[in-house]
């Protein structure tokens, strides 16, 4: 299901159309992630939002970091080692950035998971019950 989902907006890609590409990705994204993980669909929704922002973030990222190498916008059009060198780091900071949101949002479930606030009484204990134990 994740190749004919790839293939698909592979091809939807090769239309250069920027605003359908996006709009296909968040659909594909929200229903793999819907049917795959078993989760709702507020949740895969709120999910592929936040991949394509990344994606979108690090793009932007490096091609500020392209320019700044390689002096011309269009150098991954030119030469085949700024399209590599762009590639890759778009790639790793990617990857950079949704382990640091991960480690975010782990370390807030731990910190929920361990909150100071005690537990609510139990339903069958009397205020009564609770002074003379």
């Amino acid at each position: 299901m994740f190749l004919l989902n790839t293939t698909f907006l592979g091809c939807v890609y090769q239309l250069n159309i920027t605003y359908l590409n996006i709009a296909l990705m968040f659909l594909s994204y929200t229903l793999l992630f819907y049917f795959l993980y078993d989760i709702s669909f507020k949740t895969a929704l709120f999910h592929s939002l936040l991949f394509l922002i990344v994606m979108f973030a690090t793009e932007i990222i490096t091609s500020i970091i392209g320019v700044a190498f390689f002096d011309d916008f269009n150098a991954l059009e030119k030469n085949i080692s700024a399209y590599v060198f762009v590639t890759v780091i778009s790639k790793l900071l990617y990857f950079s950035i949704m382990k640091v949101i991960l480690k975010f949002y782990v370390t807030y479930l731990k910190a929920r998971q361990t909150s100071p606030v005690p537990p609510p009484p139990d339903a069958t204990e009397t205020p009564s019950s609770r002074v003379a134990g």
